[in-house]
């Protein structure tokens, strides 16, 4: 999941993201990200991947943060009674929040954090954009105390600090202080390891801080190379939708309609 995605970032420079994967196969992989806007949304509907946002609901969607803990599954063959877990599902948290999340004017046993996402189009009719979000600034840490970042922030504290899991930064560089006290609790734990991806790299003070540790745990990847956002994605990352069945079919079905229809426009012509 995270090569098809990165794949389809790439037409942009995109910063400020931290994917985690734990070891164990029980768990799902997580993404992190600091930016606001809708870039991964539509990454994820590109690629049909299944993402647990926090939210719940169809016309009404409100934060219920306990949904992370939900997983997606479909139910296996009778005869052996087991159900097989749905393929392309990642948890997805935007610590700094979002351009489609809005304040709700009623709070009610639903939605008791009082915070709904909608369509942008309709937050710009409703001149609510960006009510939801931490912007840049010098306080900006003391505004993740509050709902719902605290909440993320908890999510994201709690994910790494488990055994065995792996951090990877792509383009983050360590400046803000609310990441780095989680992310070096974690360092605490013998068993985590921390990849970061930057294109600065150690000429950044605080990614030169963290080469300078000597710990084999940290592995920085850098310059205009490795630190290459496009070489990350095109290289680095294995390609797997040159194997995707699901393109495969889609591309037989176009094959087939396409045909179906220079037939029919044949037939109307003579």
């Amino acid at each position: 999941i995270f090569s098809d995605l990165f794949h389809t970032l790439k037409v942009k420079e995109y910063k400020n993201c931290v994917l985690t994967k734990l070891a164990t196969p029980l768990r799902r992989a997580n993404i992190f990200c600091a930016n606001y806007d809708l870039a991964f949304e539509y990454a994820f509907d590109k690629l049909g991947i299944h993402y647990i946002d926090g939210f719940a609901g169809f016309h009404k969607r409100f934060f219920k943060p306990e949904t992370f803990e939900y997983d997606i599954f479909y139910p296996g063959s009778t005869t052996s009674g087991k159900v097989q877990r749905i393929e392309k599902v990642v948890r997805y948290y935007k610590l700094h929040g979002s351009l489609s999340w809005v304040n709700s004017e009623v709070r009610n046993s639903n939605n008791l954090y009082g915070v709904e996402e909608k369509p942008l189009e309709l937050i710009e009719s409703l001149n609510k954009k960006g009510e939801i979000i931490i912007y840049p600034s010098a306080v900006k840490k003391s505004y993740t105390l509050d709902l719902p970042y605290s909440e993320l922030f908890r999510q994201f504290a709690a994910t790494i600090t488990q055994s065995q899991s792996v951090l990877i930064t792509v383009g983050y560089s360590f400046g803000d202080d609310h990441f780095n006290d989680i992310i070096y609790q974690a360092l605490s734990n013998p068993t985590f390891t921390l990849i970061v991806v930057d294109f600065q790299g150690t000429r950044n003070e605080y990614i030169r801080n963290l080469k300078e540790l000597n710990d084999p745990r940290i592995i920085i990847l850098e310059g205009e190379f490795f630190g290459d956002f496009l070489t990350f994605a095109d290289t680095l990352m294995p390609n797997f939708n040159n194997i995707d069945n699901n393109e495969k079919v889609a591309a037989t079905l176009n094959n087939l309609l396409g045909n179906k229809s220079e037939l029919t426009n044949k037939e109307e012509n003579e």
